[in-house]
Formats: structure tokens, C-alpha cells, sequence
């Protein structure tokens, strides 16, 4: 009987041994997941950062803005402005796409769609400027269907 103990007790270790990795691996994939998180947050933090301090120091932007935001419409622009709207328009909505995408492949929650410029932005999403320029392109061009879809329902509620 002695003798089968002593045969037992490698295979024992031996297990503890496997079960104690595999928890140090489990602790060491949740710590990674939670730095690619955070990593994937300060990113996105600041490419949307980056967005609008070179918006606000840009003069025709603000011209542009100021207009639209008085009442003017976006088809009254010239075409040169028009571009420059085009433009930052895609920006913000790349913006969105990058968080979309990060939800999508589970690296950020749901709810990191509503901040800080997300979704929750609906001064800007929800203008009338905004919507103009949405409706007059086939976005299904510019973007996957799934996102446009995303766009559509979730943030702009045009469906």
C-alpha cells in the first residue's frame, strides 16, 4: 500500500502542478486583456483629441462651423468648403468606426460607444449639417453595411 502512495504522489504534484499554471495563465491573460483595454481607450482618447484641437485651430473650420451652426446649410458652401466639411465629417465618423470595431472584436464594452465623443454626441451627429451631408452620399460606399447600419439605427436614428 505504501508503495502505491509513493507512486501516487509525483502524479499528484504533478497535476497541482498543471492546475497552478493554468491559473498564473488565466491571471496573466485577464491582466493582458485589461492593458490592451486600456491601451485601446487612451487610443482612441486621443486620436479623437487629436481630431479636435485640429479642428479648433483650423480658421476655415470654424468659419464653416459657425456658419452651418447660424442657420446656414451645408449646399450654400462653397465647393471648397463643402470639401473641407466632407473631410472632417469622414474624421469624426472614423472615430466612430475605430470604437465600433473595438466592440465588435470584444476589446472595449458597449458602453464605450457613448463617451467622449461617441455616440453620445449628438450635437454633432444630430445636426442638421451633419444629417445633410450623411443623407447625401451612399455611405454603403465609404463604409461596411454593418457600420452603416450601426450608424443609422444606433446614432443618427434615421431607421
Amino acid at each position: 500500500m505504501r508503495s502505491d502512495v509513493r507512486k501516487l504522489v509525483p502524479q499528484v504534484v504533478a497535476a497541482l502542478g498543471v492546475v497552478l499554471s493554468l491559473v498564473f495563465v488565466g491571471f496573466e491573460v485577464r491582466q493582458n486583456t485589461k492593458a490592451v483595454r486600456g491601451a485601446t481607450l487612451q487610443a482612441i482618447s486621443d486620436q479623437a483629441f487629436d481630431f479636435a484641437i485640429s479642428l479648433v485651430q483650423d480658421d476655415d473650420w470654424i468659419r464653416i462651423i459657425t456658419f452651418l451652426e447660424q442657420g446656414g446649410r451645408l449646399e450654400e458652401l462653397d465647393p471648397e468648403d463643402q470639401t473641407r466639411f466632407q473631410w472632417g465629417a469622414v474624421a469624426s465618423v472614423r472615430v466612430m468606426e475605430n470604437r465600433y470595431r473595438q466592440v465588435r472584436l470584444g476589446v472595449l464594452d458597449a458602453a464605450e460607444l457613448e463617451v467622449g465623443g461617441g455616440r453620445s454626441n449628438t450635437s454633432w451627429y444630430h445636426s442638421q449639417h451633419f444629417l445633410d451631408y450623411w443623407q447625401s452620399r451612399d455611405q454603403n460606399r465609404e463604409w461596411s453595411s454593418d457600420f452603416v447600419e450601426f450608424m443609422e439605427t444606433e446614432v443618427l436614428s434615421l431607421r
